[in-house]
C-alpha cells in the first residue's frame, strides 16, 4: 500500500506535465494562431479583396480604372496569401519544436 502511494507521488506530477504539455499547450497555441490569423485577415483583407476582385477601386468605372484595379487586387491577394503561408509555416515549426522539446531534453540527459 505504501508503495502505491509513493508511486502516485512520483507518477502524478509526470502525468500532469504530459497532460499540460500535450493537451493544454496545443489548445492555447491553436487559439493564439487563430487570433493572429484573424488579425492578418483584418490587415490584408484577402477574403474581401477576393469578393471584390472585379469591382474597380475607388469607384472608378472607366476602362482605365478597371484595368488598373484588377492587377492591384491580384497582387494584394497574392501578397496576403504569401503572408498567410509564411505565418502558418513559422507557427507550425515553432509548435513542433515546442512539442518535441521534452523529448530532446530526455535524449540529451541520457
Amino acid at each position: 500500500m505504501l508503495f502505491l502511494e509513493i508511486l502516485k507521488v512520483f507518477i502524478n506530477p509526470f502525468l500532469e506535465f504530459l497532460k499540460f504539455w500535450y493537451l493544454e499547450i496545443p489548445w492555447h497555441f491553436w487559439n493564439l494562431y487563430m487570433s493572429r490569423i484573424s488579425y492578418l485577415e483584418r490587415s490584408y483583407a484577402v477574403r474581401i479583396t477576393l469578393e471584390n476582385l472585379f469591382v474597380p477601386l475607388w469607384q472608378d468605372y472607366t476602362l482605365v480604372g478597371r484595368l488598373i484595379s484588377f492587377p492591384i487586387r491580384v497582387f494584394k491577394i497574392f501578397v496576403g496569401i504569401l503572408v498567410y503561408i509564411l505565418f502558418t509555416l513559422v507557427s507550425l515549426a515553432i509548435f513542433i519544436l515546442i512539442e518535441i522539446f521534452p523529448i530532446i531534453l530526455i535524449y540529451l540527459s541520457l
